[in-house]
């Protein structure tokens, strides 16, 4: 129950944030989302995804594209977001495969 408090809360955080940004509240915008972004291991990916990109767009608002190299770094790392980026394809009955191709026989030359 504690965890679905928490998660509300992020989410309670970053519309704040992006209700800010909408107002051109900037500083506040960016306050709020930097805390998140201190605190993101424990956000949900989706919402740290959403809470990464609208402080980069910010840093760009802002024109300090400079500021934004730590989520840029952060987003970058190959296990950052394994929740989302994991490839869940079922694998296909094997009736539903292409033939596979031979070798040439020694023939066809």
């Amino acid at each position: 129950d504690a965890l679905r408090e928490d998660d509300d809360m992020y989410v309670l955080r970053y519309n704040q944030a992006l209700l800010c940004v909408q107002l051109r509240n900037y500083a506040q915008a960016r306050h709020i989302l930097e805390e998140l972004f201190d605190n993101i291991e424990p956000i949900d990916d989706f919402l740290a995804i959403k809470i990464c990109f609208l402080l980069l767009e910010l840093c760009l608002l802002q024109r300090e594209p400079e500021q934004g190299g730590q989520v840029l770094t952060f987003l970058e790392k190959p296990n950052a977001f394994h929740s989302l980026l994991k490839q869940e394809r079922p694998e296909r009955p094997k009736s539903l495969e292409a033939p596979r191709m031979e070798e040439e026989e020694e023939g066809d030359e």
